[in-house]
């Protein structure tokens, strides 16, 4: 049963695409998919000086905090009646944008200390 999630919560991705056609790109989408991929590394980055850690777990901190906005909370979103369709557009926008984001984040990590 745990081996079927992932394919599972990728069909409901794709259904709430599928249903509603590709999503508007307006100005929430864009500051949501900013604000994670951009604005996530930035605020980990902040925490972890602030908690003095180290070079190294510094460096993973920023990278987690760097990927896409996971496709669970599409199903928190539907669980809880919330705005499926921006949630998704902004898991869809995230998960293409991440390609270059997280290349940037890897590309700088070194110079994280």
């Amino acid at each position: 049963m745990a081996q079927a999630t992932l394919p599972m919560v990728l069909l409901a991705l794709g259904l709430q695409l599928g249903s509603g056609g590709w999503p508007r790109l307006g100005t929430r989408i864009w500051l949501a998919t900013a604000a994670r991929l951009i604005g996530g590394p930035l605020i980990a980055l902040a925490c972890g000086k602030l908690l003095h850690l180290s070079a190294l777990n510094l460096q993973v901190l920023v990278l987690s905090a760097s990927m896409p906005t996971a496709v669970n909370a599409l199903l928190i979103a539907r669980e809880y009646h919330a705005d499926t369709q921006t949630v998704a557009a902004v898991a869809t926008l995230s998960t293409l944008a991440s390609v270059l984001t997280i290349a940037a984040v890897v590309t700088l990590l070194p110079f994280i200390r």
